[in-house]
C-alpha cells in the first residue's frame, strides 16, 4: 500500500513508524525525507529567526519559494497515498493533513499517545495503540482492496525508475495488491527487504525470479490460466497492451508492431 505518515518533527517515534511499514513491504511518503531528495520542509530554510515572525510575515512567507516547494511536495504525497497515519503527538500542519486524507476518502488511522481526549477523531477510520494493531489494520485494508474486483488498467507508467532497486520490490507489491499470492518464504523476503537487500544473505536471485513470474502473471490472460492453480486472474490488459520494464520504468505499454 502507498501510506501517507504524518507527525511532528519533533516526534521522535515518526522514523520508527516510517521504518517499520516500509519494512512491511509499503510504500512511505516521509516528510522529513521526500523523494525530491532535498529533505523535508523547514521554516528555518527561509529565516533561522523564523520564530519572531507576526502574523503578516507569516502571510508573506508563505508565498516563498522554499514554502511553496515543500506544500507541493507534500501535497504530491497526499494526493498519492492510499492510506493516511497521523502520529501522534504532532501539530496543525498534521492535522490539517489529516482533515484533507478524511475528506478526500483515504483510509484514515491514528497512532494514538496518552495525552487529552479529542472528540473530531472520530472522523478517523481507525485509532490504533500499537505497530501491531496499526499492522492488522492495514491487513484488513489491503484484504478489502484486494477483494474487489479490477476493470481493465489504464495503459502508463506504474513504477518509475526514480524507485531505484526499491522498484522490484514495488512491482512484488503492486502485483499482491492486484490478486497476486506469495508464499511464507516470498512474503518474509519482501518484507525484509528494505532493510536486508544488500546483505549477503539475502535471497536477491530469488526475489528477481519472482519479479520474473509476476510479470509473466500480469501478461496471461485469463483463457491461458490453468483450471486449477494457485493464483488468481490477473487484472485486464488494455487492448494491445503488454507489461514490462521500459527504459527504467515499469508499466503497461502499447505493444509495437515488430514484437
Amino acid at each position: 500500500m502507498k501510506i501517507y505518515v504524518a507527525s511532528s518533527w519533533r516526534n521522535d517515534f515518526q522514523p520508527t513508524v516510517v521504518e517499520g511499514l516500509r519494512a512491511a513491504g509499503h510504500e512511505v511518503y516521509d516528510f522529513r525525507n521526500p523523494p525530491n531528495g532535498n529533505g523535508g520542509f523547514k521554516w528555518s530554510d527561509i529565516d533561522p529567526k523564523w520564530e519572531s515572525w507576526d502574523a503578516r510575515d507569516f502571510r508573506l512567507k508563505l508565498d516563498n519559494d522554499v514554502a511553496v516547494k515543500g506544500f507541493m511536495s507534500d501535497m504530491e504525497g497526499l494526493e498519492w497515498c492510499d492510506i493516511f497515519v497521523l502520529v501522534l503527538p504532532c501539530g496543525r500542519s498534521a492535522h490539517l493533513e489529516l482533515g484533507w486524507a478524511a475528506g478526500s476518502n483515504r483510509h484514515t488511522i491514528a497512532y494514538l499517545v496518552d495525552g487529552e481526549p479529542e472528540l473530531m477523531y472520530k472522523m478517523v477510520d481507525h485509532l490504533v495503540t500499537s505497530m501491531q494493531e496499526m499492522y492488522a489494520v492495514i491487513g484488513g485494508i489491503e484484504e478489502a482492496e484486494s477483494a474487489r474486483p479490477i476493470d481493465a488498467l489504464e495503459p502508463g507508467c506504474y513504477i518509475d525508475s526514480n524507485q531505484g532497486h526499491y522498484a522490484m520490490a514495488r512491482l512484488i507489491n503492486l502485483a499482491r495488491r492486484w490478486g497476486y499470492r506469495l508464499d511464507p518464504f516470498e512474503e518474509f523476503a519482501l518484507a525484509n527487504y528494505d532493510l536486508h537487500y544488500q546483505e549477503d544473505l539475502y535471497p536477491t536471485s530469488a526475489m528477481d525470479d519472482l519479479a520474473d513470474s509476476v510479470i509473466d502473471w500480469l501478461n496471461q490472460d485469463e483463457d491461458q490460466m490453468p483450471i486449477i492453480g494457485i493464483q488468481p486472474v490477473p487484472p485486464k490488459r488494455a487492448e494491445g497492451h503488454y507489461w514490462d520494464w521500459k527504459d527504467g520504468d515499469f508499466g503497461l505499454w502499447p505493444i509495437e508492431e515488430d514484437e
